[in-house]
């Protein structure tokens, strides 16, 4: 590491593009890692881990990076416990050594730690007709202003919204298109978009800004996603 391995007893590194931060100042990974790494990456996100790891293994054997997959498109779309298994499993490298992790399958290069949440009972307002409903927002990222609501992906299914389809979301009286994607790269810099968490909700944010702001949302207020009307 470039700053002093004596600060670090190791290293969890989510979705990793060669840098990590610590206070929001970067922690660079160097080919010579003086610590235990474990990488975590999305599936739409191997590369940089992957390429990281070979490296680092060539540089130095001893001290070859444990590198997690997780099977879910996204940018540090991790939940709550594959972020617990990473930890444990440095935990367990630090206690004992790197011979006790669990190794990748015949073939392959990264250990899956992918967990299935599942689905739990719909907590949103459905409307009548069934076309839309009205949701919570639970959270709000101070960063970047995206929003995070009590949605899950059978409530799109239920209100006729489809993967990829646009549909409304309504704060009073403003309404924003909003395309229901994956990631943020599934929409324009500045348009809307809402996609699954990990831990089973959704996250609604705009493109290179900040939804919370030109929304004037924050915790607890409602949010309503509608389904636009069927083109006659």
């Amino acid at each position: 590491m470039t700053r002093s391995a004596r600060q670090f007893d190791g290293v969890v590194a989510i979705d990793p593009a060669a840098t990590v931060r610590e206070n929001n100042r970067p922690v660079s990974l160097s080919l010579h890692p003086g610590v235990p790494v474990v990488l975590v990456a999305n599936q739409s996100e191997l590369p940089a881990a992957q390429g990281y790891a070979a490296n680092a293994r060539a540089a130095t054997p001893d001290r070859q990076p444990v590198f997690l997959r997780v099977s879910r498109d996204g940018h540090v779309n991790v939940n709550q416990q594959e972020r617990l298994i990473a930890l444990q499993m440095l935990n367990r490298w630090l206690d004992t050594s790197r011979d006790d992790l669990p190794r990748p399958s015949r073939g392959g290069t990264a250990v899956d730690i992918s967990i299935d949440l599942g689905r739990q009972p719909t907590q949103v307002t459905m409307h009548g007709d069934g076309r839309g409903f009205d949701a919570r927002v639970l959270e709000v990222t101070g960063n970047y202003g995206n929003v995070y609501v009590n949605v899950q992906p059978d409530d799109f299914i239920a209100a006729g919204i489809k993967s990829l389809d646009w549909f409304q979301v309504k704060v009073g009286d403003r309404i924003y298109r909003t395309r229901y994607g994956n990631y943020f790269d599934n929409v324009a810099p500045g348009e809307w978009v809402a996609f699954g968490s990990a831990d089973g909700f959704t996250w609604v944010g705009r493109n290179n800004n900040n939804a919370a702001r030109t929304a004037d949302l924050k915790v607890g207020d409602t949010i309503t996603f509608r389904a636009y009307d069927p083109v006659r």
